[in-house]
């Protein structure tokens, strides 16, 4: 999957843009919380939930050796995720989930240079207190992840010249969280997990250990 974006400065503005929106939706549903109707809220069977979640990606080495002398990295940097999840049980749920990571490799020979990556997880969810307006649970799952670098970079790999380019490679997340049901079917999400990818660049890709930190919102039906 391939997603242009002219520019560095165009990249800041739409990352910037994202938070604002996203915060913006999280104030007035919390606002909801007050002046509205409150639902008991909790999770039931057989229910379903739609999220959008926005946070931040905690970067590892992209390589396993140095190129010139350097180990390109992937950034700390903003992650966007949507999600489907459906009830099994007020315990259990089953959760689609695709998040996009805007962000970049740094310590290159030429530099930094823009990285997109994604990642399409299935993930289970139990919770501890379905029946609680705060719900806590916990979370693991399986996916794939995807890099699409905006170029290649070259250098030198153990004495030899190396083009290294983006790759693609097994995830798995495991971590936990809480949904507090604010107003009717809406709810917030706080999530914290770690992440391990198989690889993200070709050739001398290193395994990636990182951490996922998101905010999000909920609506359930």
């Amino acid at each position: 999957m391939y997603a242009y974006i002219p520019n560095s400065n165009h990249r800041k503005g739409v990352k910037k843009m994202i938070r604002k929106i996203l915060i913006g939706m999280m104030i007035l549903i919390g606002a909801m919380g007050f002046t509205g109707t409150v639902s008991a809220g909790g999770i039931s069977a057989g229910t379903s939930e739609i999220g959008l979640q926005v946070g931040s990606l905690i970067g590892d080495n992209l390589t396993d050796t140095t190129v010139s002398g350097k180990t390109p990295e992937l950034d700390d940097d903003l992650v966007v995720g949507i999600s489907y999840e459906y009830h099994q049980s007020s315990n259990v749920g089953w959760e689609g989930r695709l998040v996009w990571n805007g962000n970049q490799v740094t310590d290159t020979p030429t530099g930094d240079i823009d990285m997109d990556v994604w990642f399409l997880d299935l993930n289970g969810l139990y919770y501890f207190n379905p029946g609680d307006r705060a719900v806590f649970y916990l979370t693991a799952g399986l996916g794939w992840a995807w890099g699409d670098i905006d170029e290649d970079f070259t250098g030198t790999v153990n004495g030899k010249p190396a083009t290294i380019s983006d790759s693609d490679g097994v995830t798995f997340n495991v971590g936990g969280g809480l949904k507090y049901f604010v107003s009717g079917p809406w709810l917030l999400r706080l999530d914290a997990r770690y992440r391990y990818v198989d690889e993200l660049a070709d050739p001398n890709g290193d395994n990636l250990n990182t951490g996922e930190f998101t905010a999000g919102i909920g609506y359930a039906f």
